[in-house]
């Protein structure tokens, strides 16, 4: 596995060091770099440039308990509070634009990201989200990776065994492309692309 951590040069090195540390019962290999400023937007809010940034990338067999599933109670709960702080910091400090009806747009505080075998999720936490919310946030993102992993593993199962037994299920007529695009365009649906914590209802709600 693979993290990277990303920050807005409003947040210190040290800071984001610290997250490192925490992550580090995931034995994988870290990497932190500072992004460059962003230039003015006209976006909506939870397509705005993130404050801080985590990016994690492995198979999905890597996923199926969700990506901190094997990290121990104890240190499981320190990743949480490390980014909980940071999550507050990122809040206190981050970025906004106003638009042209003069609305003011606030750039999310946090973004945590999945690659799993190519395919990605990326989940917003937007700047009106609570901290004291943050932590049962990072349960259910959690909890829905593990969903997903599974889901594409018994998908990626069941298209195997489509393909092995095509002939005899759909007949000799039926393309092996047109069964592949069905699959890749319900995982996209339902699963690969952008979610945002909703704080009203306490749940994250895939946009993109």
């Amino acid at each position: 596995m693979t993290i990277k951590l990303l920050y807005q040069s409003s947040l210190s090195r040290a800071q984001i060091e610290q997250l490192g540390d925490a992550l580090r019962p995931l034995d994988a290999d870290i990497s932190i770099s500072e992004v460059p400023d962003p230039d003015p937007q006209n976006v909506l809010e939870w397509a705005l440039p993130f404050g801080l940034g985590i990016l994690l990338a492995g198979p999905v067999k890597s996923a199926t308990d969700g990506f901190f599933g094997e990290m121990g109670k104890d240190a499981y709960q320190k990743l949480k509070e490390v980014i909980s702080r940071l999550f507050q910091e990122a809040k206190n400090k981050g970025m906004s634009w106003k638009s042209r009806n003069g609305d003011v747009r606030r750039a999310p505080p946090l973004a945590i990201m999945f690659e799993i075998d190519g395919d990605s999720l990326r989940f917003v936490f937007p700047h009106d989200l609570m901290a004291e919310k943050l932590p049962s946030a990072l349960e259910e993102m959690n909890r829905d990776i593990a969903f997903i992993a599974n889901m594409v593993t018994w998908q990626k199962k069941q298209f195997a065994l489509m393909d092995d037994h095509a002939i005899d299920l759909l007949g000799p007529s039926y393309p092996e492309q047109d069964r592949w695009l069905q699959n890749r365009q319900l995982l996209d649906e339902i699963a690969f692309g952008t979610w945002v914590y909703n704080s009203t209802a306490n749940s994250w709600i895939k946009v993109q």
